[in-house]
């Protein structure tokens, strides 16, 4: 695990060698709500996603509440801990109450789940029912917090884990259950001080080995035999984490090569606002010019010469032949987030520099390491 906690204090310092860590926030969130649509039983593209975060776009799409739902989810969780308040069920009551959207104002009891469930997007594909219900589930949810809040002799990667899994096997809550367990390991690493924002996202990791993920969680009910977990959460750890650091990485490249095309001889004004645009881009490859209006406080009318400008050097391109509306669309940034996937390493030997950073060390380390 040693090897894992170490690829995140990377990931943390990659982060903020931005000119604005949100950008690599809302990249994750992003790519987290595509996998909290999985979840949801929706599907849909990272561009669907940007479009319905776009103002003034319409018609949206089923995407909307999905989207609404998780980014305000989120923003509950990483302002408490960010204010000091533990990852407790206090939080994930509010948590599920964002996840439930319109039916957000409701009791305490109302939340919890009532109903047998299931861990899977159907009872045809479960892995595993969730019980127990009420009140055998509100004394197991106790027994959790207890644990979460107290002190841990487990290293931080381990406590995750742990964690994660107790709450994907009790489910406990009518909303966001699936989402509320990945969310816990992005605020239980920013509560612990190892990353200063939302920028690990696990949920993309999980969902690319959901086989292995539901097999392990399996495993472990059957046979309480925690390691193989321990190993398996480890190794999503750290792929995820260095699977960020490269895509910062290849963001910055990206920048500064848009950068320096903006500078040549020949080309549009080279004016601070230009700049800030479309660096700004790089949070939102998909954009228009109310969005840009609002995120660099100017005028629709300025917003309008600048997409102009950026239009006639190739920087973005329009979406569609409308006339009105448009939309613009940063190839060069988009490409490097549609694929959940991070960005392979460039040569060799970034493939390879994880071990020798890490002293040769086996890439998820002892597991009693810390």
């Amino acid at each position: 695990m040693a090897s894992a906690e170490q690829a995140l204090g990377r990931l943390d310092e990659a982060a903020h060698r931005l000119p604005d860590p949100r950008i690599l926030i809302r990249a994750t969130q992003i790519r987290e709500v595509q996998s909290s649509a999985h979840l949801d039983s929706e599907q849909a593209g990272l561009l669907e996603v940007l479009l319905v975060d776009l103002p003034g776009v319409h018609p949206k799409s089923s995407m909307e509440p999905v989207l609404d739902a998780y980014l305000k989810a989120s923003k509950l969780g990483f302002e408490a801990v960010s204010s000091g308040a533990a990852v407790d069920i206090e939080l994930l009551v509010g948590i599920s109450r964002a996840f439930a959207g319109e039916q957000a104002v409701m009791a305490v009891d109302d939340v919890m789940r009532h109903e047998p469930g299931w861990l899977g997007t159907s009872v045809a594909d479960a892995v595993l029912l969730t019980s127990p219900v009420q009140p055998d589930m509100t004394a197991a949810l106790a027994q959790w917090e207890t644990w979460a809040v107290g002190e841990c002799t487990l290293p931080l990667v381990g406590k995750l884990a742990l964690g994660h899994y107790q709450l994907e096997v009790l489910q406990p809550f009518r909303f966001g259950n699936g989402n509320i367990a990945r969310l816990y390991v992005g605020l239980e690493l920013c509560r612990a001080g190892v990353l200063r924002g939302h920028f690990l996202p696990i949920s993309v990791w999980l969902d690319r080995h959901q086989d292995r993920y539901r097999t392990h969680i399996r495993r472990v009910v059957d046979t309480g035999d925690f390691e193989p977990w321990l190993v398996f959460f480890a190794e999503g750890v750290r792929e995820a984490s260095l699977g960020q650091v490269r895509l910062v990485r290849s963001l910055e490249a990206t920048r500064d090569d848009l950068l320096r095309r903006l500078a040549r001889p020949g080309s549009s004004r080279n004016t601070g606002a230009i700049r800030a645009v479309l660096a700004g881009l790089l949070a939102n490859p998909v954009t228009n010019n109310n969005q840009i209006s609002k995120r660099h406080r100017m005028s629709v009318k300025a917003a309008t010469e600048i997409t102009k400008r950026l239009l006639q050097e190739g920087f973005v391109e329009n979406l569609d032949a409308k006339t009105y509306g448009k939309v613009y669309v940063a190839r060069d940034y988009l490409r490097l987030l549609t694929l959940n996937d991070p960005p392979p390493p460039q040569q060799d030997s970034e493939a390879f520099e994880d071990l020798t950073e890490f002293g040769g060390e086996s890439p998820l380390g002892p597991l009693s390491g810390g």
